[in-house]
């Protein structure tokens, strides 16, 4: 009995002994310090404006160009470093950035890398304009009635284009181009009263950025039709796709239509470099054009042009 007892005891002390050994390995592994001290983060808000800025880890540099209405002395900053990591100066304690500042970034161990900072505000003009064009595409209400044609019949249709970026821009107001006045297709008689297009700014993901609108006159023969953005306070980046859509309010409703004319040739340069939209909503389905399913791609480029300050 007492021979037994003692190979359990011995037993009992082996494994305590394996645990003992493996608790002050893992203490060793969990409790050393952290070398980390990279800033991976660093988020602008200026009132209801918040954008996150460029860093460039090889230069370490965070940099951004503002809006020009920013006023660099009253910006907040929400900076994520390194788990475990100290940033100094306290970004929360600094809003003027008119000159460079420089942070220290100091891991748990001592290691410290210094990142400059510089905000400055954008003053250089940008204009594009994608005017190519030989085709147009149906744009508006429609108030032919065919059952055999179910594809056509009440409905409104809207028109979008991909808008990608070398530079970052700060826009200021976007056009598009209509082949000619709108009408009833069914009678060809003109509609002579103001109407109104909304243009939503969407995401990569299609989830509307920001909305604007714009009246047509009811004398409009066709040609460009621009849309104010400057009241907005965006920031696009570069090399971001942003969807650009825009269609005409209560268009089924109206049954009038124009042409949104585009070029069915492939081009990729500085502004021919993502596909064209279109998107159709019926109030038989109880969907809308501000709904992202209702649009999908479309071979085509269209017509639009854009202005700005980089």
């Amino acid at each position: 009995m007492n021979k037994k007892i003692t190979l359990i005891g011995k037993l009992v002390l082996f494994v305590l002994f394996i645990t003992t050994i493996s608790c002050s390995s893992d203490d060793e592994i969990t409790g050393g310090s952290s070398s980390g001290n990279t800033i991976v983060a660093f988020k602008i808000t200026i009132g209801s404006f918040s954008i996150n800025a460029d860093i460039n880890q090889g230069e370490k540099t965070i940099t951004q160009r503002l809006p020009p209405n920013i006023d660099l002395t009253s910006i907040d900053s929400e900076v994520i470093a390194s788990n475990g990591a100290t940033v100094t100066p306290d970004p929360e304690t600094i809003n003027d950035y008119t000159e460079p500042i420089m942070f220290t970034v100091t891991a748990e161990n001592g290691d410290t890398k210094e990142y400059l900072v510089t905000f400055d505000l954008m003053d250089e003009n940008y204009a594009a304009q994608c005017d190519v064009s030989d085709a147009s595409k149906w744009f508006g209400g429609d108030d032919r009635e065919d059952p055999d044609n179910p594809e056509i019949g009440p409905r409104n249709v809207g028109t979008g284009q991909t808008i990608r970026l070398v530079k970052d821009l700060h826009p200021i107001s976007f056009g598009t181009y209509f082949r000619d006045a709108f009408r009833f297709d069914s009678t060809g008689d003109l509609y002579r009263k103001d109407v109104e297009l909304k243009l939503n700014i969407r995401n990569a993901d299609g989830s509307i950025l920001a909305s604007t609108t714009t009246l047509v006159e009811g004398s409009f023969d066709g040609g460009w039709v621009d849309f104010d953005l400057s009241s907005l306070n965006l920031l696009l980046k570069s090399n971001t796709d942003y969807y650009f859509t825009w269609y005409l309010v209560d268009g089924e409703s109206l049954a009038v239509s124009t042409g949104s004319t585009g070029n069915t040739e492939p081009a990729i340069d500085g502004i021919h470099n993502g596909p064209g939209y279109s998107g159709e909503s019926r109030k038989s389905k109880n969907n809308s054009l501000e709904d992202w399913d209702t649009w999908y791609e479309h071979p085509w480029y269209f017509n639009f042009r854009i202005e700005g300050k980089q």
